[in-house]
C-alpha cells in the first residue's frame, strides 16, 4: 500500500499514542523552504521485488509506543 498522511496527521496520531495534548501550530505552508507537508510512503519499486508490507505506519507508531513503555 502507499500511505497518504499530513504532517499535522501524523503529529496529531503520534501525540494521542503517546498521550500528549500539545498545541500543533501550523504556521504556513509550507513551514519553511524545503518543508513537505505530506509525508508520502511509496513502496511501489520494493514490491515489485517482492517485499510485502506486514504494519501499517500507525501501527508501528503503536508497537514503537508499546516498546518504550515496556523499557520504562
Amino acid at each position: 500500500n502507499n500511505w497518504l498522511m499530513s504532517t499535522a496527521e501524523s503529529a496529531r496520531f503520534i501525540s494521542r499514542a503517546l498521550n500528549l495534548k500539545p498545541e500543533i501550530i501550523q504556521p504556513g505552508n509550507p513551514a519553511f523552504l524545503g518543508d513537505n507537508p505530506r509525508v508520502h510512503l511509496e513502496t511501489r519499486r520494493i514490491r515489485s521485488l517482492g517485499w510485502q508490507t506486514r504494519h501499517t505506519p500507525m501501527n508501528s507508531v503503536l508497537d514503537t509506543v508499546k516498546y518504550l513503555e515496556a523499557k520504562a
